[in-house]
């Protein structure tokens, strides 16, 4: 399987940036595609769910029109959302489930889009702020570090990779878009982070876990173990795997090869301290688009 890089990640569209090492996307074909100022990781999902409505008590928030011109970085967000059903798989090796993959996938579609240079051209700051990538190039073969992203660059996105949040009319146009291509990914990145908030002692085990993994060399099926983590009882036998779980809950309804993509997404960004930023990004995302999905989340318990 051909690796790709994963820029775009935990805000679906928001977030679009979701590097890492290749141990933590090993065996997927899912991963964030490389889009500069669109949505991002944007990322999470439960099993079902349906397209968002445009009106009534489920419809999207509205803020307020956008009275001024986009900016140059709004105005390459805007386009990027425009054309999401015109993307195409640009990684020919890796079997196409887009749009309900995961990182993987979905960044070999928004490459199609938008090279990974353009976040730092058009942000003007450094991606990450130490690993192995560089602001022009992601490099993927290392299995004892991942790239630390910078927090001001995930600021930057926050604030520039939504524009439907602060446009209504532009919302409304791209609702479909969301509805389509950004909400399956977009969901399960809010439930995986859902609960591990609600099982710090789980998501901390997991975290330290990791960490001494990387000092080792992370295994390329690291992220195997995750498949199952939606599952009520990942936390209290994390290591059962499909013995334990094949014929007792399984992935609980969830796309667990998407799932574990987007957990080792949330320990990385928890170890270099912007996983607080993307969430709130993510959190724009599905205020903007998906009234229906934010209600789900917050009463939801894992």
């Amino acid at each position: 399987m051909a690796r790709i890089p994963a820029w775009v990640g935990p805000l679906s569209l928001t977030c679009a940036v979701c590097c890492s090492s290749p141990a933590m996307h090993a065996r997927s074909d899912h991963v964030a595609a490389p889009p500069p100022p669109p949505p991002a990781a944007t990322v999470a999902t439960i099993a079902g769910g349906e397209p968002g409505p445009t009106s009534g008590p489920d419809a999207p928030s509205v803020v307020a029109d956008e009275p001024d011109p986009p900016s140059q970085q709004l105005q390459l967000a805007r386009d990027i959302w425009q054309r999401l059903d015109q993307t195409h798989n640009t990684c020919p090796d890796s079997y196409d489930y887009h749009p309900e993959g995961g990182l993987r996938m979905f960044a070999c579609h928004l490459r199609a889009l938008v090279p990974y240079r353009t976040l730092h051209e058009a942000s003007g700051l450094s991606v990450f702020l130490s690993g192995p990538h560089t602001d022009t190039e992601l490099s993927l073969t290392s299995d004892k570090s991942f790239g630390y992203y910078n927090p001001e660059l995930v600021r930057w996105m926050v604030e520039h990779l939504v524009p439907g949040a602060h446009d209504s009319a532009f919302r409304a146009a791209t609702q479909g878009h969301y509805d389509t291509y950004v909400r399956p990914l977009t969901r399960i990145f809010y439930g995986t982070h859902q609960k591990l908030e609600q099982h710090p002692d789980c998501f901390e085990r997991e975290r330290k876990k990791y960490l001494a993994a990387l000092k080792r060399g992370v295994p390329r099926d690291y992220l195997e173990k995750y498949f199952y983590f939606m599952n009520p009882k990942f936390c209290s036998n994390p290591e059962g795997g499909y013995k334990a779980f094949s014929r007792d809950g399984f992935d609980a309804g969830w796309d667990g090869n998407v799932t574990k993509t987007c957990v080792g997404f949330w320990i990385r960004r928890s170890v270099d301290h912007t996983d607080q930023e993307f969430f709130r990004g993510l959190q724009k995302l599905v205020h903007s688009y998906d009234p229906g999905l934010e209600r789900e989340m917050q009463s939801a318990r894992f």
